[in-house]
């Protein structure tokens, strides 16, 4: 790092004011503003994919497993949320990257901010999400609503009240600001060595281990290894089968099964930044090709868990994140067929007593006829509108009243009594194989043949 401007603070410390970015330098913080975008453009898509979701589900309120419900849902998105507050923190290296140096103003302040928000934030709900996950899956117990406002509730004011503290409490005259130039973007100033390490690095690294050692217990308890008998563990060395807790949700393990991955996610990522801070507290000089790597690992945080989350199955529904729903079929008004006026009702029944009716689903009893649908996922039947008339295009169901995508709709018709109406113009082109011409029949020709009916003959001309 070259060309810096410092000024002289009043314990004889040295402040930095300005500090100019080399050829390399500036590439390499121009390749983590990359990065930032990426996991910036990310983690925006997944909240909004979610956002669509909760707002199309609105109406399943007791629907318990739907992921916008649950708590370990409520955890992941405050952790997508810290991760959008650290992409953009890392954006206002844009800043420096246009003016060629990092300067000290407020611009340098909001970006400390935010990256000791996002360390505070991600560590502690990644804590949160590996705790629930423990006492899920391995406790075999459920957390009631309370506990989830006030977890969420405590982790957020929790975050704040731990960022605050630092300029509020520490932030002296003889120090300097709390918030400055630290190395080659801003954070905390080097003038704070200790809170660095107790307001950021230490929270960091006891959710590293606490994740690594709750997601070695939930491993061991799902393998079989590993019993809980209240909060006494017992472990075998042997597979034992696991007992099943009718209590126990399958839905609920699955999606905690799977929320297990993040806390494994933001370990991995923050192993380099761990190795290369311990490294630097040794005295070993830690390179800026380091530094950047470390940091490219730890910025892309936010795309492994928005690429872990897409990699889950059905978490979200998939009907629950279309934008535009298009309805099945254009809702029709009822309409009366007649029946043909040389036709009357006792010549041909057909036109007296033929009518179709729509079966929605996979074979309703008679509640789908009187106007009621019955929802596959809730179990219950909710009321709806259903035309029936007796043609049989005549049915119209609207989308959302449908439960899935791919329902199967099918008509069934009474038994048609036989056409007494024989169309001659199918008979043109048979021909008997063994004679030389047409079959006789009588005096006419087939385009001359045509029965009514009340089965009389008379002249006709097909249609080709």
């Amino acid at each position: 790092m070259s060309n810096t401007t410092s000024l002289r603070l009043p314990n004889g410390e040295w402040l930095l004011t300005r500090v100019a970015y080399t050829s390399k330098e500036h590439s390499g913080v121009t390749f983590l503003l990359v990065v930032s975008s990426l996991s910036l453009v990310a983690v925006v898509g997944l909240l909004s994919v979610i956002s669509l979701s909760a707002f199309n589900t609105r109406s399943y309120k007791k629907e318990e497993h739907l992921f916008v419900r649950t708590h370990v849902g409520a955890y992941f998105i405050s952790l997508l949320c810290c991760d959008l507050i650290q992409a953009i923190g890392s954006l206002y290296n844009g800043r420096w990257v246009n003016s060629g140096a990092v300067l000290l103003d407020n611009y340098c302040t909001a970006q400390g901010v935010f990256k000791q928000i996002a360390d505070v934030g991600s560590a502690l709900w990644t804590i949160i999400i590996a705790v629930h996950t423990f006492y899920l899956l391995v406790l075999e117990r459920r957390t009631n609503q309370f506990t989830l406002v006030a977890t969420l509730i405590a982790g957020w004011s929790g975050i704040f009240a731990i960022v605050i503290s630092g300029p509020a409490v520490l932030d002296t005259v003889d120090r300097g600001p709390f918030f400055g130039i630290s190395g080659y973007w801003c954070w905390i100033s080097d003038g704070y060595d200790v809170p660095r390490i107790t307001l950021d690095y230490l929270i960091m690294f006891v959710a590293l281990f606490s994740c690594l050692v709750l997601h070695g217990l939930i491993h061991l308890r799902l393998r079989g290894y590993m019993s809980m008998k209240g909060w006494r563990m017992t472990f075998y060395k042997q597979k034992q089968e696991r007992p099943v807790d009718r209590h126990f949700e399958d839905k609920g393990e699955t999606i905690a099964r799977q929320m297990l991955l993040f806390p494994l996610a933001y370990s991995i990522t923050l192993l380099p930044i761990a190795v290369s801070r311990f490294a630097a507290w040794n005295g070993h000089l830690v390179s800026f090709e380091e530094t950047v790597f470390c940091e490219t690992v730890y910025l892309l945080s936010g795309c492994v868990n928005v690429t872990l989350f897409c990699t889950c199955r059905q978490i979200l529904p998939p009907q629950s994140v279309v934008l535009l729903k298009r309805s099945i079929s254009k809702p029709k008004p009822i309409e009366r067929v007649e029946a043909p006026s040389n036709v009357s009702p006792e010549s041909d029944p057909y036109y007296a007593s033929s009518i179709t009716t729509t079966v929605v689903g996979y074979g309703f009893d008679k509640s789908s006829q009187e106007g009621h649908d019955m929802d596959l996922e809730k179990g219950t039947t909710n009321t709806m509108s259903v035309a029936m008339s007796e043609s049989s295009s005549g049915v119209s169901i609207p989308y959302e009243h449908t439960v899935a995508p791919l329902q199967i709709r099918k008509s069934v018709r009474q038994n048609r009594p036989p056409s007494v109406i024989i169309p001659s113009h199918d008979l043109d082109d048979v021909y008997d194989m063994y004679s030389a011409g047409q079959p006789d029949v009588g005096s006419a020709g087939f385009n001359d043949v045509n029965l009514d009916s009340s089965g009389h003959s008379g002249p006709h001309t097909s249609h080709r």
